[in-house]
């Protein structure tokens, strides 16, 4: 049972060192499908749809644990009071683009699955000119920078954990004004 203990714990540190490594050199995203609106059921199934179109594309996944606050149904996240923000947590999904795929085509997919679950926003790393970017992604296609690195071991407004590995939460941030 320790030996089983120890396995798991050495794949998870190997996946959230892979998922780093992922998220530091190539496009990526990170979305759930769900709503505070929805039911436990509609969220379990659109949860397991998105997952489903994830591998069907062959795109996979690391899920996650989204921590967020969600504005309410049919305002926008940009123009929502800070008052009638919902702290939610739900599962997520990082995903990365294929390398087949054009970093338009997959921030206007990534945008269209936004669009799709109803989400405020997507986070969508981009590597340019040497460092990466973070921005949320608006369904509207408006994008605000919210970072360039991701910070393990951080809470902040919106964070994330590695389903496997919740003991590591990190953030999205290093943007200097």
């Amino acid at each position: 049972m320790k030996l089983k203990r120890i396995y798991e714990n050495l794949l998870t540190e190997a996946g959230l060192a892979r998922m780093l490594s992922q998220m530091t050199s190539k496009y990526w995203c990170v979305m759930s499908a769900e709503r505070i609106s929805n039911s436990p059921l509609e969220n379990e199934e659109a949860t397991r749809a998105l997952v489903d179109m994830l591998n069907k594309r062959r795109m996979g996944g690391y899920p996650l644990i989204g921590h967020w606050q969600e504005a309410p149904d049919g305002i926008d996240y940009q123009d929502a009071e800070p008052d009638t923000l919902t702290d939610t947590t739900e599962n997520a999904m990082m995903f990365i683009k294929p390398d087949d795929a054009s970093p338009e085509k997959f921030i206007q997919f990534c945008i269209s699955l936004s669009v799709k679950y109803n989400q405020d926003a997507v986070i969508i790393g981009v590597p340019e000119n040497g460092m990466d970017e973070i921005f949320l992604y608006y369904p509207s296609g408006k994008r605000d920078l919210i970072g360039n690195q991701v910070t393990l071991d951080k809470i902040g407004q919106g964070y994330s954990q590695l389903k496997a590995k919740p003991n590591v939460p990190f953030v999205f941030e290093g943007i200097k004004k």
